[in-house]
């Protein structure tokens, strides 16, 4: 039992991130149970949530400035994932502003050249992260912010992928396979489990009620422009989640309502 957890972990860290798997001793299940991973895809996003915050944290310890540190989480978390859900989110923006019908929504998502509506998504979502992890630092609250938001995202993207059918038979989306109801809950499972250990029970609901707000909106948009969904749209889907509740966690988590604070020396927000 425990090797088939192991590989399917690879296996969604496989497909998420740009991280080599060799570390968890096990062969990734790709393809033959990918979608076996994706109830997996909370806990990677909450793993990966640490690693940004180690960044900025030793950046800090290193005297760099704040609005460095900021940058340095920012690449990090761009690294880890190899860009994917930021094109994502560009390719989406791109084919929902641009397209007059499913076919040529279709297209312009499938264009690897970036237009204005997804460089316009790409500046507004780097802005708005760059001023909560700043404002997440002053509050010491950084780390159960990046936890949860990296969770709550993944979980957006098994929900839609689970309740919404394929807008084509091809792509990322069509080769990973729909995932089953076992894994939509077990990645509830490891979502609550995260988010009672890091936040105190009201903040979690208040997360998860917007969370699935910003979740309810993408499968309208979806269903309207395409009739489904694509690794574009599931990528564009977990940025917004987790851009929109780190600016949320940025202004509700202060120190005493989170079980994990992360206090910095005095030099790092100056």
């Amino acid at each position: 039992m425990f090797k088939k957890f192991r590989a399917n972990l690879a296996t969604a860290f496989q497909l998420l991130t740009r991280l080599p798997t060799s570390w968890l001793a096990a062969k990734p299940a790709y393809p033959s149970n990918n979608a076996g991973g994706a109830a997996l895809w909370p806990l990677v996003g909450g793993i990966l949530g640490i690693m940004p915050w180690a960044t900025i944290t030793v950046s800090g310890w290193m005297g760099f400035s704040s609005s460095l540190c900021v940058i340095i989480g920012l690449v990090t978390m761009v690294f880890l994932s190899g860009g994917l859900h930021e094109d994502g989110l560009a390719d989406t923006m791109d084919g929902f502003g641009g397209g007059k019908n499913k076919e040529e929504t279709l297209r312009i998502m499938h264009d690897s050249r970036i237009g204005s509506y997804g460089c316009i998504a790409l500046i507004l979502v780097f802005l708005a992260r760059y001023v909560s992890l700043g404002q997440l630092m002053v509050n010491h609250t950084l780390l159960p912010a990046l936890i949860m938001a990296g969770a709550l995202s993944r979980l957006s993207m098994l929900w839609l992928f689970y309740t919404l059918p394929l807008a084509q038979d091809k792509g990322v989306a069509y080769g990973i396979g729909k995932p089953h109801s076992r894994a939509l809950k077990r990645g509830v499972f490891f979502t609550a489990l995260m988010g009672i250990s890091v936040l105190s029970f009201s903040h979690f609901i208040i997360a998860s009620l917007i969370g699935g707000l910003f979740t309810q909106y993408m499968k309208n948009l979806a269903v309207r422009k395409v009739g489904g969904i694509s690794g574009d749209i599931l990528g564009c889907a977990c940025i917004l989640v987790e851009t929109g509740l780190l600016v949320l966690f940025s202004k509700i988590i202060s120190p005493s309502s989170s079980l994990l604070t992360t206090p910095i020396t005095p030099f790092f927000w100056t």
